[in-house]
């Protein structure tokens, strides 16, 4: 008989939480030391915590039986989910790694700490090297005041009893608090994530430590829903004959999963295609909406797979991958869901956005690398890849194009003749009349809703707010903040700022249809359902602690000229590290598995989305101080950064802030990046320095022109400032950037050496600064001047300008005072900028550090 859709649904839950609690036994081992299978203390430890799950004999059947030898000798029924998890357990490990002797880690090896997946990217590269460890902690441990996020380090840090025994007791103090006839899967994911990301799932002497027990326990539960599903399409009940049986090779290399990825098309338009009115609330609350629309989107596809989020491998940057089924199904499902969800986007944005979904079925054997060297893990990705660029040349489908070429469908109306919406400039949707800090503006209902949730981002993050993102199948009350985002069915759903009593009392009083509940960078571990988003919502508060600044309270709070700074920045060759994969063991074994790419995804998106908000407020790296423009300089380093995230993703930085502070954040971030990806990885980065009041679209593109010229310097690690210059080459002008650097030659070449050398002998301000060189902006502008003279004349014919000028102007410079100590000062400075004229990569570096010396000690709003 078959499974109603509900017992199907059941089954899905059952097999999920066995899966996620499969090898918790693992924490009780290494916490109490004891020489007991952790298959057996898991089963126990989970079946005295007195909480209520859903099949708890099943659940407690599948965790004591998930070895070889345990699964062997037990009489289990063939079709116990027992099978599935033992068999998805080895999936998601990579190999089969257990034999029937070997299973177990011996007591002397459990407290090897987690490694990062960072070190065999570097070992791939042919960079040996040290090898990195993460302390043992909870993810959201907050403990240390001064350094936020735990880093990788050198340093030999195994891991203690005394530790596990901490997490264990969180664990167990949440997890007792939780009805499964309540909560959904995901309150357990949330707990697993705080308390295990940290955790290796193997130390096994003759594994890599990389792989963290909530990602293995995540992605053991991906495998087994698909496996199961794949099962329940066929009619197959009896699990033992392919997950344990003879069948089991042959089961290994069907086509059980169906790896998906997706992808937004136009994102960049759609952020920066903006009016400078209420720009930045605008960037937030556009940025904001693109995460909502691909979480949603993403919770969609499973809703409609009948999966949980453990299927959600990664989501950021405008993409996300999801393991699926490999079944017809689940064919027809995505394809029509892409279909519906297109068709909504479409009558809601018009063309601006498009969803791109590809599809690449796989074996058991391909997702672990073991598959022929043409099909393997990085080999599908290659191929959604492909596939992703296929379907973006052929948008839409024949009746959506016939819609968009009739002019009189709803496509192409135009609701609001004489009016169009003050910041994307639409006449095709409603336009209301609203106030927004004093000035009246026409807005659309979308704009409006993303000022409204851009101003309201800090307030999600805060960790004392307890309101959250609801996404209901209705509408609410008017007043309320909301946005609109797409069903699969291509229905409307409505996204709403909640109280979190609210949304669970919606949901569980059936009130409000709730379809799901995101706390944003709050690991939410008690009796709740909502998920995390890790987002990068840093925002410095406007004038006089009310909302967040805006442009121009940014450029007032610089350290010199009001002037913003806006940062673009990415990681260098991403795409290259996921088709290019891991490398291979001694063995010729490959460590391409799907559990590292997905351990490298929510490394990178924990990054981008964590970390950065602490690198905002100076809470670095461990024993990596701040940098600063203005080191030493009396409230020079007080207080947080000047800074708005405007957007932060798996691959691209949108950042504005007050010009000096974004260049001393982009130092940090790039120190962080450096650390926490263990040197084996870089990113690139363009700076560009605007008026509050230019456009922001124009800010945009030339802050990303600045961007691609970094990224293709020679190695790429690269930052590029200022602008894009025009230059003669073979007789026609190309743009170029002139301000264009390694990051190390930036750091310590302009910003340490020639910017503090310059800034530490001489005082360019009028007030009396004992110790240094009186001299006048014009002394600057004409050192500015020279060097420009100077490396053109290098550049164009081959040899400096005469030493003379430069020896005049300095001589002038030349302090009337008796103290030795100034005139050594001025020997030190003298003979430094004659060694930097005679240098063309010195010149060229004290061009920029001159440059900035200008921003620095011009007041006001100059225009030079």
């Amino acid at each position: 008989m078959a499974e109603t859709k509900h017992e199907r649904a059941g089954m899905i839950d059952t097999i999920t939480l066995a899966a996620l609690l499969h090898d918790i036994g693992k924490v009780v081992q290494r916490a109490t030391g004891q020489r007991i299978p952790h298959s057996r203390l898991g089963a126990d430890y989970i079946g005295n915590l007195g909480v209520s799950l859903p099949e708890k004999d099943k659940i407690l059947e599948c965790i004591m039986h998930h070895h070889h030898s345990e699964i062997e000798s037990a009489r289990l029924p063939e079709n116990s989910p027992a099978y599935i998890i033992y068999e998805a357990d080895n999936i998601a490990a990579g190999a089969d790694r257990r034999g029937r002797d070997g299973e177990e880690e011996g007591i002397a090896g459990i407290y090897r700490p987690l490694e990062p997946v960072f070190n065999l990217i570097n070992k791939a590269a042919g960079e040996g090297g040290s090898i990195y460890r993460y302390r043992l902690q909870a993810l959201d441990d907050r403990k240390d005041s001064i350094y936020a996020g735990n880093y990788p380090t050198a340093k030999d840090i195994p891991a203690t009893a005394a530790e596990y025994g901490s997490l264990l007791e969180r664990f167990g103090a949440v997890m007792t608090g939780l009805d499964f006839s309540r909560d959904r899967v995901e309150s357990l994911m949330e707990l697993l994530e705080a308390t295990t990301t940290f955790v290796p799932s193997s130390t096994l002497t003759g594994e890599v430590a990389d792989i963290s027990l909530y990602d293995h326990l995540k992605l053991t539960a991906a495998v087994a829903c698909c496996m199961y599903l794949h099962f329940a399409e066929r009619g197959v009940s009896g699990y033992k004959e392919h997950c344990f049986g003879p069948g089991r090779e042959k089961a290994r290399n069907e086509k059980y999963f169906m790896l998906v990825s997706g992808d937004l098309s136009g994102i960049q338009n759609f952020i920066y295609t903006i009016s400078s009115k209420g720009a930045l609330r605008s960037l937030r609350g556009r940025s904001f909406y693109l995460e909502m629309l691909l979480e949603n989107i993403a919770g969609e596809m499973l809703r409609g797979l009948g999966l949980t989020m453990a299927n959600l491998l990664y989501t950021g940057g405008g993409h996300f991958y999801l393991l699926a089924p490999g079944t017809d199904n689940a064919e027809k499902f995505l394809a029509a869901a892409e279909n519906k969800i297109n068709g909504w986007l479409l009558e809601n944005f018009h063309t601006s956005l498009y969803l791109a979904l590809a599809r690449e079925r796989c074996s058991a054997t391909e997702l672990t690398g073991q598959g022929e060297k043409s099909r393997n893990t990085g080999d599908i990705f290659k191929k959604l890849s492909s596939k992703l660029s296929l379907k973006k040349l052929s948008r839409y489908g024949k009746e959506q194009l016939k819609k968009l070429m009739d002019p009189d469908s709803s496509l192409n109306f135009s609701g609001e003749k004489e009016r169009e919406c003050a910041v994307c400039g639409t006449s095709s949707q409603k336009i209301a009349r609203i106030e927004h800090f004093g000035e009246e503006m026409d807005l659309c209902g979308n704009c409006r809703a993303f000022m409204e949730f851009g101003g309201n981002l800090p307030d999600l993050g805060d960790r004392k707010n307890t309101r959250v993102l609801a996404v209901a199948e209705d509408s609410h009350g008017p007043g309320e903040i909301q946005t609109k985002l797409p069903s699969a069915d291509g229905e409307t759903l409505y996204a709403t700022l909640a109280g979190m009593d609210e949304a669970e009392n919606s949901i569980r009083q059936k009130g409000r249809i709730f379809r799901r509940i995101y706390s944003i960078n709050r690991l939410i571990t008690g009796n709740a359902t909502a998920t995390n988003i890790w987002m990068g919502n840093y925002a410095a508060a406007g004038k006089d602690g009310e909302g967040i600044a805006d442009f121009k309270t940014l450029a007032e709070k610089s350290g010199g000229i009001n002037r913003i700074a806006v940062l673009r920045a990415d990681v260098d060759s991403l795409g290259a590290v996921f088709t290019g994969g891991f490398g291979k063991a001694a063995d010729g074994a490959g460590y391409s598995t799907l559990s590292r790419y997905a351990a490298l995804s929510r490394s990178l998106s924990l990054f981008f989305k964590g970390y950065i908000n602490h690198i905002c407020m100076k809470k670095l790296a461990q024993e990596t101080p701040p940098f600063s423009l203005h080191a030493g300089e009396t409230g020079g380093d007080a207080g947080e950064r000047q800074l708005v995230i405007s957007y932060s993703g798996g691959d691209d930085i949108f950042i504005v802030g007050s010009w000096d502070q974004v260049i001393e954040f982009a130092v940090d971030l790039r120190r962080c990046f450096k650390a926490f990806s263990c040197g084996s990885m870089t990113l690139s980065a363009g700076i560009g320095f605007f008026r509050p009041g230019f456009p922001v679209c124009q800010m945009a593109e030339i802050t990303g022109g600045l961007e691609k010229a970094a990224k293709k310097m020679d190695g790429k690690d690269s930052i590029a400032l200022f602008g894009m210059d025009a230059a003669a080459r073979g007789g026609d002008f190309v743009k170029t950037a002139r301000h264009l650097y390694k990051w190390e030659d930036f750091i310590n070449g302009v910003c340490v050496e020639k910017f503090g050398g310059l800034n530490q002998w001489f005082n360019f301000n009028d007030e009396h600064r004992p110790g240094k060189i009186r001299a006048s902006r014009a002394f600057v502008y004409k050192l500015l001047k020279l060097a420009r003279e100077n490396l053109d004349d290098r550049l164009s014919k081959g040899g400096g300008m005469p030493l003379a000028r430069l020896a005049y102007t300095l001589a002038r410079a030349e302090p009337e005072s008796p103290d030795p100590h100034i005139m050594e000062v001025y020997r030190r400075a003298r003979e430094s900028i004659y060694r930097w004229y005679c240098g063309p990569e010195d010149c060229r570096q004290l061009i920029t550090a001159l440059s900035l010396i200008i921003y620095k000690h011009r007041k006001g709003d100059h225009h030079e």
